[in-house]
Protein backbone atom coordinates (compact mmCIF):
# COMPACT_ATOMS: atom_id res chain seq x y z
CA UNK A 1 0.00 0.00 0.00
CA UNK A 2 2.65 2.19 0.97
CA UNK A 3 4.37 1.43 -2.60
CA UNK A 4 1.47 2.88 -4.39
CA UNK A 5 1.03 5.81 -2.84
CA UNK A 6 4.26 7.12 -3.14
CA UNK A 7 4.19 7.35 -6.89
CA UNK A 8 0.67 8.78 -6.50
CA UNK A 9 2.36 11.69 -4.69
CA UNK A 10 5.57 12.44 -7.03
CA UNK A 11 3.15 12.04 -10.05
CA UNK A 12 0.70 14.93 -8.07
CA UNK A 13 3.98 16.92 -6.91
CA UNK A 14 5.27 16.34 -10.82
CA UNK A 15 2.47 17.43 -12.26
CA UNK A 16 1.61 20.50 -9.98
CA UNK A 17 5.24 21.66 -9.98
CA UNK A 18 4.79 21.57 -14.31
CA UNK A 19 1.64 23.83 -13.91
CA UNK A 20 3.48 26.49 -11.66
CA UNK A 21 5.64 26.72 -14.26
CA UNK A 22 3.76 26.45 -17.23
CA UNK A 23 1.64 29.48 -15.47
CA UNK A 24 4.48 31.38 -14.37
CA UNK A 25 5.71 31.42 -18.54
CA UNK A 26 2.00 32.39 -19.60
CA UNK A 27 1.59 34.77 -17.70
CA UNK A 28 4.93 36.42 -18.27
CA UNK A 29 4.23 36.23 -22.01
CA UNK A 30 0.64 38.07 -21.75
CA UNK A 31 1.20 40.13 -18.53
CA UNK A 32 4.91 41.02 -17.75
CA UNK A 33 6.51 42.30 -21.56
CA UNK A 34 3.16 44.03 -22.42
CA UNK A 35 3.64 46.30 -19.14
CA UNK A 36 7.67 46.86 -19.95
CA UNK A 37 7.77 47.25 -23.32
CA UNK A 38 4.85 49.18 -24.12
CA UNK A 39 5.34 52.57 -22.03
CA UNK A 40 4.08 55.45 -23.68
CA UNK A 41 2.52 56.77 -26.99
CA UNK A 42 4.95 59.17 -28.89
CA UNK A 43 2.99 60.90 -31.99
CA UNK A 44 0.49 58.51 -31.93
CA UNK A 45 2.71 55.02 -31.68
CA UNK A 46 3.81 53.04 -29.08
CA UNK A 47 6.94 53.37 -27.45
CA UNK A 48 8.79 50.71 -26.70
CA UNK A 49 11.75 49.86 -25.03
CA UNK A 50 13.28 51.14 -21.52
CA UNK A 51 14.12 54.33 -22.66
CA UNK A 52 11.05 56.26 -21.71
CA UNK A 53 11.18 54.81 -18.25
CA UNK A 54 14.73 56.13 -17.79
CA UNK A 55 14.10 59.50 -19.79
CA UNK A 56 11.13 59.56 -16.76
CA UNK A 57 13.53 58.66 -14.14
CA UNK A 58 16.64 60.90 -15.05
CA UNK A 59 14.02 63.87 -15.31
CA UNK A 60 12.25 63.21 -12.11
CA UNK A 61 15.19 61.42 -10.00
CA UNK A 62 16.93 64.83 -8.87
CA UNK A 63 13.84 65.50 -7.03
CA UNK A 64 12.59 62.21 -6.31
CA UNK A 65 11.78 63.25 -2.44
CA UNK A 66 9.47 66.45 -3.75
CA UNK A 67 7.54 64.08 -6.13
CA UNK A 68 7.21 61.68 -3.11
CA UNK A 69 5.58 64.12 -1.13
CA UNK A 70 3.49 65.91 -4.25
CA UNK A 71 2.24 62.06 -4.79
CA UNK A 72 1.76 61.93 -1.34
CA UNK A 73 -0.40 65.07 -1.06
CA UNK A 74 -2.64 64.21 -3.72
CA UNK A 75 -3.68 61.14 -2.75
CA UNK A 76 -4.34 62.84 0.30
CA UNK A 77 -6.90 64.85 -1.33
CA UNK A 78 -8.25 61.91 -3.08
CA UNK A 79 -8.88 60.54 -0.25
CA UNK A 80 -10.33 63.48 1.70
CA UNK A 81 -12.64 64.31 -1.33
CA UNK A 82 -13.84 60.45 -1.71
CA UNK A 83 -14.66 60.63 2.19
CA UNK A 84 -16.79 63.63 1.70
CA UNK A 85 -18.50 62.00 -1.02
CA UNK A 86 -19.56 59.52 0.88
CA UNK A 87 -20.03 60.65 4.53
CA UNK A 88 -23.46 60.81 5.54
CA UNK A 89 -25.23 63.02 5.83
CA UNK A 90 -23.91 64.36 2.36
CA UNK A 91 -22.56 67.95 2.85
CA UNK A 92 -22.04 69.32 -0.50
CA UNK A 93 -19.98 72.41 1.06
CA UNK A 94 -17.31 69.67 2.71
CA UNK A 95 -16.93 68.05 -0.77
CA UNK A 96 -16.03 71.39 -2.71
CA UNK A 97 -13.42 72.36 -0.05
CA UNK A 98 -12.12 69.08 -0.63
CA UNK A 99 -11.95 69.02 -4.62
CA UNK A 100 -10.89 72.91 -4.04
CA UNK A 101 -7.86 71.18 -2.24
CA UNK A 102 -7.38 68.39 -4.79
CA UNK A 103 -7.17 70.67 -7.39
CA UNK A 104 -4.34 72.94 -5.92
CA UNK A 105 -2.61 69.74 -5.15
CA UNK A 106 -3.02 68.51 -8.34
CA UNK A 107 -1.71 72.11 -10.15
CA UNK A 108 1.51 71.65 -7.69
CA UNK A 109 2.54 68.23 -8.73
CA UNK A 110 1.70 69.06 -12.56
CA UNK A 111 3.94 72.55 -12.07
CA UNK A 112 7.01 71.06 -10.35
CA UNK A 113 6.59 68.04 -13.48
CA UNK A 114 6.54 70.39 -15.84
CA UNK A 115 9.34 72.63 -14.44
CA UNK A 116 11.40 69.07 -14.14
CA UNK A 117 11.24 69.11 -17.98
CA UNK A 118 12.00 72.54 -18.79
CA UNK A 119 15.53 71.65 -16.77
CA UNK A 120 15.78 68.67 -18.52
CA UNK A 121 15.25 69.74 -21.97
CA UNK A 122 17.11 72.52 -21.49
CA UNK A 123 20.50 70.63 -21.52
CA UNK A 124 18.98 67.51 -23.65
CA UNK A 125 19.46 66.65 -26.81
CA UNK A 126 17.03 66.20 -30.27
CA UNK A 127 16.21 62.76 -29.28
CA UNK A 128 16.16 63.35 -25.75
CA UNK A 129 13.65 65.96 -26.27
CA UNK A 130 11.50 63.94 -28.72
CA UNK A 131 11.24 60.87 -25.88
CA UNK A 132 10.50 63.96 -23.23
CA UNK A 133 7.40 64.18 -25.36
CA UNK A 134 5.71 61.24 -23.89
CA UNK A 135 5.54 62.60 -20.68
CA UNK A 136 2.69 65.26 -21.78
CA UNK A 137 0.45 61.96 -23.05
CA UNK A 138 -1.46 60.56 -20.87
CA UNK A 139 -1.11 57.39 -20.19
CA UNK A 140 -3.91 55.46 -21.73
CA UNK A 141 -3.67 51.85 -19.87
CA UNK A 142 -4.53 52.62 -16.57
Amino acid sequence: MMQIRRPLLWLALSVGLNLLLGGVLVGSRLGGPHREKVLWKIDGSPRHGPGARRIVSEVLGADREEFRELRKNVAAARAEARAALEREPYDPAAFERALTRLRAETAKSQEAVHRAMARAASSANPEHRRQLTHMLERHKSR
